[in-house]
């Protein structure tokens, strides 16, 4: 999948925000951009977002191994395109994209079968 005219406005506008590139080289294993998800709440509370929702990965920054320590060894974070503009569990936003960890994500494939959590 190519960048949109929104992927590359997005891109420049955070690279400036954080004064370095975001990283481009998707890696093995990863949903590919394009692919269609679905945003959960975590199961011990109600968030990260007010409510559950479509989006899409998006080509803007590949995928990245978060580094916090409540993340799972290896899993990612991606920029999701939301169909529709969303709030957060605060209520601050509307955001139509955002950085989402993998464990909230579910591709629309995957809805049927047991979750799991793509990783680097």
């Amino acid at each position: 999948m190519t960048d949109g005219p929104s992927d590359d406005r997005d891109r420049r506008a955070v690279e400036t925000i954080i004064g370095v590139a975001l990283p481009r080289a998707w890696p093995r294993g990863a949903w590919p951009a394009g692919t269609r998800v679905r945003v959960v709440h975590d199961r011990a509370w109600h968030g990260p977002w007010l409510q559950e929702f479509s989006g899409t990965v998006s080509a803007m920054a590949a995928p990245v191994p978060i580094r916090n320590p409540r993340a799972e060894a290896g899993e990612l974070e991606y920029w999701v395109e939301f169909d529709q503009p969303q709030r957060d569990a605060d209520g601050d936003g509307p955001y139509r994209k955002a950085l989402i960890w993998a464990r909230y994500l579910v591709a629309d494939e995957d809805r049927t079968r047991p979750r799991r959590l793509p990783t680097a």
